[in-house]
């Protein structure tokens, strides 16, 4: 489904942005010829006292184990935590709650590591929040646990050799596990990349499975699957690529769902816990069902590298042909399709408006209900790193470093920041605070 005429004329190129940086571990199951598995549904938990009920089908050949599952409760995600890039598997980039304008004189309640502390200890992954802790990851990988309060340091988890690498895309947390991707270079001199699982109370890693380019594509968890575009290859010793959406049990690293596409997955995907909404290189965004079962499929005329918001009633989507598209969830049908520009950003949704930011540095507040410009503010530089939103308030850092607060009525700016060094990806809204990792290896919390 081509999308509609544009409303505004476009600006400047339309470059794809740029991969993480770069290095691999036990390979996973071939990825199959065609798309197979499970669904990101909820799970089906029922409560039985003392025993654990069994049905046999016979006449169909199933067995089917109900049971009391106690770690349900325990590991489900931190509401008013952060969980991946867009805070969570709507991807609506906004935290949930109120918080303060900072105002004049804003700066940071404390950063990690202390500047005493030795290279090693420098951390750039973009963070992750969940009850009370901020997750980021040294350059080698490591997985590090801070205090969101106070920035003291609480625990760590190395990966094997095997995967240690950057961590260049946001990491994913529900409340017993982590997913973290990190990219590398391999012994043959080719990207590669590893997605491994790591126990928020253990500190131990689970699993993990090695993949044959770098891992740009943002971990995402939904019901207890982690899930992430990745690339294995065709056979061993080839530079052939076979391109999947692949869900991984959290618990036990179990495939449990994958999906095969023509082109790599650079977007995190979207979830309503039982649909997948992913974009892909080749052009189009898919609505995917139990089983990879596509469901429908948008076209526009550019790759989408970003992910898609859902928001009950409209999916969003941004492409490299400059449009931003709100689509009906269920048919894939056109609501509204506006030109802002080269948007690699990405975006967030809050009160009633679409926030989305071109490289060229200006920010459009779009009506969710017909796409229809409610306002843009020119920032003066590029921005390429992300739209977050909490309260009445949108944040904005530039690839300068500069940390903008507006209004998300009006566009106004009302607070700013400027960091040491430009931001190494998202920033994170929970726990009254902002945290952003910057590219001096220092995590910042900023008070809201």
């Amino acid at each position: 489904m081509p999308p509609q005429q544009r409303r505004r004329g476009s600006r400047g190129k339309r470059v794809p942005p740029p991969p993480s940086p770069p290095q691999g571990l036990p390979s996973p199951p071939s990825p199959p010829a065609a798309a197979t598995s499970a669904l990101p549904g909820r799970r089906l938990v029922l409560l039985a006292i003392g025993a654990i009920v069994a049905t046999i089908a016979i006449g169909a050949g199933l067995f089917t184990v109900f049971r009391t599952d106690t770690s349900v409760a325990s590991c489900d995600p931190d509401r008013s935590g952060w969980n991946g890039a867009g805070g969570g598997p709507q991807q609506l980039g906004v935290a949930s709650g109120g918080i303060h304008d900072p105002g004049r004189g804003w700066a940071p309640s404390w950063s990690y590591p202390p500047p005493s502390a030795p290279a090693s200890d420098r951390v750039t992954a973009p963070p992750a929040v969940s009850n009370g802790t901020v997750y980021t990851a040294t350059d080698t990988g490591t997985l590090v646990a801070i205090s969101a309060a106070s920035g003291a340091r609480q625990w760590s988890s190395d990966p094997l050799g095997a995967e240690q690498g950057k961590v260049g895309v946001p990491i994913a947390v529900d409340g017993c596990g982590a997913a973290v991707g990190t990219s590398f270079q391999s012994s043959s001199g080719e990207p590669a990349g590893a997605l491994r699982a790591v126990d928020l109370r253990s500190h131990q890693r689970r699993w993990g499975v090695q993949v044959a380019d770098e891992v740009v594509s943002p971990p995402e968890i939904v019901d207890g699957v982690a899930y992430a575009g990745l690339s294995f290859a065709t056979a061993a010793g080839s530079l052939d690529r076979t391109h999947v959406l692949d869900g991984y049990q959290l618990s036990d690293g179990v495939n449990a769902y994958r999906k095969r596409f023509t082109a790599a997955v650079f977007a995190s995907p979207a979830s309503d816990h039982t649909r997948i909404w992913i974009g892909d290189l080749d052009q189009n965004l898919y609505a995917l069902g139990t089983k990879g079962k596509q469901l429908w499929t948008y076209t526009t005329h550019g790759i989408i590298t970003l992910p898609a918001m859902y928001d009950g009633n409209n999916v969003v989507v941004a492409s490299a042909d400059h449009s931003v598209a709100a689509l009906d969830p269920g048919s894939g049908r056109l609501h509204w399709s506006v030109d802002v520009g080269e948007v690699q950003a990405p975006m967030a949704e809050s009160s009633g408006v679409v926030l989305a930011a071109d490289v060229s540095g200006t920010v459009h507040a779009l009506a969710v209900a017909d796409g229809s410009e409610r306002w843009h503010a020119d920032l003066g530089a590029r921005v390429s790193r992300a739209v977050v939103a909490a309260g009445d308030r949108v944040f904005v850092i530039d690839d300068d470093g500069l940390l903008h607060v507006l209004d998300v009525g009006t566009g106004k700016e009302t607070a700013s920041w400027t960091a040491p060094a430009p931001a190494t990806g998202s920033p994170a809204i929970a726990a009254g605070h902002l945290y952003v990792a910057c590219q001096n290896g220092r995590l910042y919390a900023l008070p809201l």
